[in-house]
């Protein structure tokens, strides 16, 4: 598998987006004005991002995006509702089923940054080596190599 830069830079870019705009979609009043929340997703999103984009190519890259987010989400997630379960197991039950949705949209923005991403990947230009078995990159002849 390739590694792609162009992808992963996309892939993060638009992942630190996506994750923000989910947790902006989720929260009201004085804490949506406080970037402060925003930052732990977004640094998220920048990691997600920048892996899932560096698959180069949309499919895979959304794939990875999507599992890696979504993971990570509930991976934070499953904690906090256990401990709101210690003091009420009603609104721990409550939060649970409040995450979920919450946890598909953050799979969601990882797809969407690893697709984008990957998807840049496959429009770089490619650079291309010299071949040991002598032949050129296209545009070249042997008289501009001096043969």
């Amino acid at each position: 598998m390739r590694i792609s830069g162009v992808g992963a830079v996309v892939g993060a870019l638009v992942g630190a987006t996506a994750r923000s705009a989910v947790v902006l979609l989720h929260i009201e009043g004085v804490v949506a004005r406080m970037p402060a929340f925003l930052i732990p997703s977004a640094a998220i999103g920048l990691l997600v991002g920048g892996i899932a984009g560096a698959a180069g190519k949309p499919l895979r890259g959304a794939a990875i995006g999507a599992i890696l987010s979504g993971v990570i989400f509930e991976l934070f997630m499953l904690p906090c509702v256990s401990v709101i379960g210690l003091f009420s197991p009603e609104t721990g039950k409550e939060f649970l089923g409040y995450t979920l949705p919450y946890a598909l949209q953050m799979a969601l923005a990882g797809a969407v940054a690893g697709g984008a991403g990957g998807g840049a990947a496959c429009f770089q230009p490619q650079i291309r080596n010299r071949r040991l078995d002598g032949r050129l990159p296209a545009g070249e002849d042997s008289a501009s190599r001096g043969d």
